[in-house]
């Protein structure tokens, strides 16, 4: 991710396997993880940059990242491979928006 022109609004969709997300600094550090435990639905989160004022959530998390880039990974559980297409279409359902309000 790159935050330098504002905030980015993340979603993604929990298919009812086990998700997770976790992002990270521009160092490597984890500075936030959840899985699919602690979100119903989907996921759904503000990232804000180091400095940048805080956004209307609207419902979503505000998230902010110690850095102004790093990385969001996504994991998913696809067992024996019989729920790979599923877990595809949640993939491509995954949202990085910018400028969320």
């Amino acid at each position: 991710y790159d935050l330098s022109s504002g905030p980015l609004h993340v979603t993604a969709p929990v298919p009812g396997t086990y998700i997770s997300v976790s992002c990270f600094a521009s160092n490597t550090d984890n500075f936030y993880a959840k899985n699919d435990r602690h979100v119903k639905t989907s996921f759904d989160f503000i990232l804000v940059g180091p400095g940048t004022p805080q956004p209307e959530a609207l419902g979503a998390d505000i998230v902010r990242s110690p850095t102004t880039t790093g990385g969001i990974i996504f994991r998913y559980f696809v067992g024996d491979g019989t729920r790979e297409e599923q877990i595809e279409r949640f993939r491509n359902k995954i949202r990085l928006t910018n400028n969320p309000d």
